[in-house]
């Protein structure tokens, strides 16, 4: 069975920011990711010994199960500040134990661990490794016990097997001499290479070298440079390293090729290969995966937030399990769906909000990045909140009212408004809105709508101001349409609006009916770009074992939660208003009869006791085996949903300047999984 990857989005429907409470003030110490850097940077010479006996209290682990094998069952405490170094002791083994074998684990600071299939791993001094190296299976003898710190302490008498052939490093040449300084971190010993066996190798150049002689008390470690991976400065010099130093392919073998070239072409039809995309002549891709995307079929779960659900900073909201190629197939398509309506229907939810209940058009395909935006954002804009939109695709395709009143140019080809307005209500009686600004608001353009309105007296009537002080037209004009008798004269306005000039032209008490928004909906002017990311969080064994993976970044809000995970929603019961998220391990559940402390991952002395709550999960299953198992609602049932969500939320949060941060925790063992995570990566 093929390794299975989990990748999860992270994306924010609501542009919201979570603010949360902690554990306990006695966890807090411990589990603070600067504190551990800065405790590995600042430990001094003089700390060695205290060091060396929290390594061996790593080594040692109840009922004689090892480090490695306690990693295996529960998430690996690997513990970053561990720099031990042998007390200087001179020591001899027990010879009157029959050796220990195991393989030897060596750390980057120069002790190491002896693993064995059974029983406790033993800790190696520096000085008691009598040259072995990573890797090597060795025999050890343990010391006596009052030697011991903490634990089984040994010391290396026989070598058994070599596991390291040839080194793959960085070359570092000297006068008469040079080394190789090893890319892998646990090969603490630089190879020593003499002159003659340099093989025009220059300084600062990736190199292979063969071992020739290993380390004992007497010879230091030698060897020859055998191949020049890349030379000094040469791009994708660290990449090729890895590669030659892994032993992976760079190529497809021969028989491969031959494997793919040969597989059933036959199988598909002269009309069907016509049809489909040639990507031979690229050059790029080998005939088995060819063949492979021939023969596709999508075979991934994927797990999402029903459409329409206020989502926050740093939680899942798309799930994908399936094999890796195909889970990194669709990362480019969904971020890219995901993203921008989001995106869009946040800005659209916004603005509707400031609007008070006023109805909002959605007016932007003439701005839009291309014919899809103008489509999709139509679409997000309307699950967002909007009444409509001018996007006459849109409305084919999806069913949202298409809405709009007349163009400048109308106005314009005619000698002046008054023909221009009257044609128009000719053709339109039903439901006639004039556009009043092209020359005058107030001295040219309202009195002739009046005129025509009374002259036509058409079902419904309204005008539109495109341009100018709102505020002060929409009165004036209000006042004009009232003393001519027209008090159902609706008044529309558009012209590079949101939510916060709507906000502050209400306020000031402008005379508007109905908004008609543009540039800044469809393109989320204020907020461009939606922040939504697609990581690997776990891998699956063949096994079943889920191992979850983690990306670190000096920008703490770039590190990622890792492992399969569930989203919990909590509700209160007597408020019905959402409380925070609360993010488990994929086998947790949440008791909801029971208080709940929740805390801020990111400032972990904030905390919270929850009570009276229901837990709802978010995530829902889309696919099953690549076949989808989800039933799409109707358009209008995802706006009413969307609108009932929103109403879920506080005020507070809701606010457009300062919000209140909503709370989006972590359960103590996806924080700990984490925590536990990110001090690996500093060994």
């Amino acid at each position: 069975m093929k390794k299975r990857v989990l990748l999860l989005g992270l994306v924010v429907l609501m542009v919201l920011t979570g603010c949360g409470t902690t554990e306990k003030e006695t966890k807090t110490k411990e589990k603070d990711p600067d504190k551990l850097v800065l405790n590995i940077e600042d430990k001094k010479e003089d700390n060695i010994q205290e060091e060396q006996t929290d390594m061996q209290e790593q080594a040692s682990q109840p009922d004689g199960q090892s480090q490695a094998e306690e990693a295996n069952e529960q998430q690996p405490q690997k513990n970053g500040h561990l720099i031990a170094i042998d007390a200087g002791h001179q020591r001899k083994g027990n010879s009157a134990q029959e050796p220990i074998t195991g393989i030897i684990e060596k750390h980057a600071r120069g002790f190491a661990f002896l693993r064995r299939e059974e029983g406790a791993d033993i800790f190696i001094a520096p000085d008691n490794l009598g040259g072995a190296m990573n890797g090597d299976t060795a025999q050890v003898e343990l010391l006596p016990p009052y030697l011991w710190t903490k634990s089984k302490e040994g010391i290396i008498v026989k070598i058994l097997e070599r596991a390291t052939k040839e080194v793959v490093g960085t070359f570092q040449k000297k006068k008469g001499f040079g080394f190789v300084v090893p890319d892998d971190r646990k090969l603490t010993e630089d190879i020593y290479i003499k002159q003659d066996a340099f093989r025009s190798a220059a300084n600062g150049d990736k190199v292979v070298a063969k071992i020739t002689q290993y380390p004992d008390k007497q010879h230091r470690i030698e060897g020859k440079i055998t191949e020049i991976v890349a030379r000094k400065g040469e791009t994708g010099s660290d990449v090729l390293s890895l590669i030659r130093g892994y032993g992976l392919f760079q190529t497809f073998p021969s028989r491969v090729n031959a494997e793919a070239k040969a597989r059933g072409r036959e199988k598909i039809t002269d009309e069907e290969i016509a049809r489909r995309l040639d990507l031979r002549g690229k050059n790029i891709f080998c005939e088995d995966f060819l063949a492979y995307l021939r023969d596709f079929e999508f075979k991934c779960d994927v797990w999402a937030v029903p459409e329409g659900t206020p989502i926050f900073p740093h939680e899942p909201i798309v799930t994908v399990r399936g094999p890796v190629m195909q889970a990194q197939f669709i990362e480019t398509m969904v971020l890219l769906c995901i993203n921008h309506q989001s995106m869009i229907a946040t800005k659209a939810s916004r603005i509707v909000r400031a609007a008070k209940g006023r109805p909002v058009m959605e007016f932007g395909s003439r701005r839009a990045h291309g014919a899809d935006a103008a489509i999709m954002g139509a679409r997000a804009a309307y699950i967002g909140g909007c009444a409509g939109t001018a996007c006459a695709i849109a409305d084919r395709d999806y069913g949202i009212v298409a809405l709009g009143t007349m163009a400048h140019s109308w106005v314009q080809m005619y000698p002046d408004e008054y023909s221009a307005f009257k044609k128009y209500a000719e053709i339109y009686p039903d439901n006639c809105v004039l556009l009043v600004d092209t020359y005058n608001v107030l001295k040219s353009g309202v009195p002739a709508a009046i005129k025509v309105f009374k002259e036509m007296k058409p079902a419904k009537m309204g005008i539109r101001i495109d341009s100018g002080d709102v505020s002060y037209l929409t009165k004036q004009a209000r006042k004009m349409l009232d003393e001519a008798g027209l008090e159902d004269c609706t008044i529309v306005v558009s012209n590079s609006l949101d939510e916060y000039i709507i906000r502050d032209v209400i306020l000031e008490g402008a005379q508007i009916n109905s908004f008609g928004v543009g540039e800044r909906l469809i393109t989320a002017k204020s907020e461009p770009v939606f922040g939504g990311v697609y990581k690997l969080v776990a891998v699956e064994e063949p096994d079943g074992t889920i191992v979850p993976k983690i990306k670190v970044s000096e920008n703490v809000e770039k590190i990622t939660i890792p492992h399969f995970k569930k989203v919990y929603r909590l509700y209160g019961r007597d408020t019905g208003k959402a409380i925070a998220d609360y993010i488990t391990v994929y086998d947790e559940t949440v008791d909801d009869t029971k208080g709940l402390t929740i805390f801020d991952p990111m400032a972990t002395w904030k905390r919270k006791d929850v009570y009276n709550f229901e837990a709802r999960e978010l995530l829902v299953p889309i696919f099953k085996n690549g076949k989808r198992v989800y039933d799409c609602p109707p358009l209008e049932e995802v706006k009413a949903y969307c609108a009932q969500q929103v109403d879920t939320l506080w005020d507070e949060v809701k606010r457009f300047d300062y919000p209140h941060k909503y709370y989006v925790d972590l359960s103590d063992k996806l924080w700990d999984i984490q925590q536990c995570l990110l001090r690996t990566s500093q060994m």
